[in-house]
C-alpha cells in the first residue's frame, strides 16, 4: 500500500470518528498541502511523520488525555497554511472554520485551535495535551542522521530564495531556542523525552556548528 493510501485510511477513519464529511476535506488538505513551494511541510512527508509518530505513541497518549480526536485533527491541520505570516493562525482559523461546517461543539475547535497556535513553538506548553503535540511536531529533531540531514535539506529547499548567510542566521537563531538553558529539555513528555531527546541535542549542536560557518 503507498503512502497516499495510507494516509487516506488515516482520515477516513477519523473523519468517520468525527462524522465529517471525509472525501471534500482530503481534496481541500492535498490542494494545501501540495504546494510547490512546499519540501518538508507537506502531506506525505511532516504531516505524515506526524501521525506515524502519534501512532508509535498512541498507548502513552491515552494514558495522558482524552483529548485523542482533537490531537488527530489538530496534526492535519497545523501546517495546513504555510509561508505567510501567520501561518499557525491562519491554520487555526482554516480548520476552525473546517469543523464549524459540521457542527461541531465549540469547546472542541477552541482545543484544536489552541494545539495548532501552540506549535509556532513561541512558549513552553503547560497542558498535557498541548505537551505531546509540540514533541510529535519536533521528532524529526531525534530521528538518525539520515533522516534529520534529510530534513534539514528539505528546510533549505523551502527558503532556496534567502541567501545562504542570512538563512544561516536565522536557523541558527531558531535551533538555539531549543537548546535555551531556560528551555527544560527539547521534549516535554517522558515517552519522547526518553525516545529523541539526547539524539535531537546532538542533531541540533551539529546543525548550527555547520550553519555557523557560513557566518565567518
Amino acid at each position: 500500500m503507498g503512502k497516499n493510501n495510507e494516509l487516506l485510511d488515516k482520515w477516513n477513519k477519523l473523519a468517520k470518528e468525527l462524522d465529517i464529511g471525509a472525501n471534500n476535506i482530503y481534496c481541500d488538505l492535498l490542494y494545501s498541502y501540495m504546494h510547490p513551494r512546499r519540501e518538508y511541510h507537506t502531506l506525505d512527508y511532516h504531516i505524515g511523520d506526524c501521525l506515524n509518530e502519534f501512532e508509535s505513541a498512541r498507548t502513552f497518549i491515552l494514558q495522558q488525555t482524552d483529548k485523542i480526536l482533537e490531537l488527530q485533527f489538530s496534526l492535519w491541520f497545523h501546517d495546513v497554511i504555510y509561508k505567510s505570516k501567520s501561518d499557525e493562525e491562519e491554520s487555526a482559523i482554516c480548520a476552525a472554520e473546517t469543523l464549524r461546517k459540521y457542527n461541531k461543539p465549540e469547546k472542541f475547535i477552541d482545543d484544536v485551535s489552541r494545539l495548532i497556535l501552540i506549535t509556532k513553538h513561541k512558549e513552553i506548553p503547560k497542558k498535557t495535551d498541548e505537551k505531546i503535540i509540540v514533541d510529535i511536531d519536533l521528532s524529526v529533531f531525534g530521528k538518525n542522521s539520515r533522516k534529520f540531514n534529510e530534513y534539514e535539506e528539505k528546510i533549505r529547499r523551502e527558503y532556496y530564495y534567502v541567501g545562504q548567510k542570512l538563512f544561516a542566521e536565522k536557523r541558527i537563531e531558531i535551533l538555539e531556542k531549543f537548546l535555551d538553558k531556560n528551555r527544560p529539555s527539547i521534549y516535554f513528555t517522558d515517552f519522547f523525552r526518553e525516545k529523541y531527546e539526547a539524539r535531537a541535542r546532538i542533531n541540533l549542536e551539529r546543525s548550527i556548528s555547520k550553519l555557523s560557518t557560513y557566518l565567518k
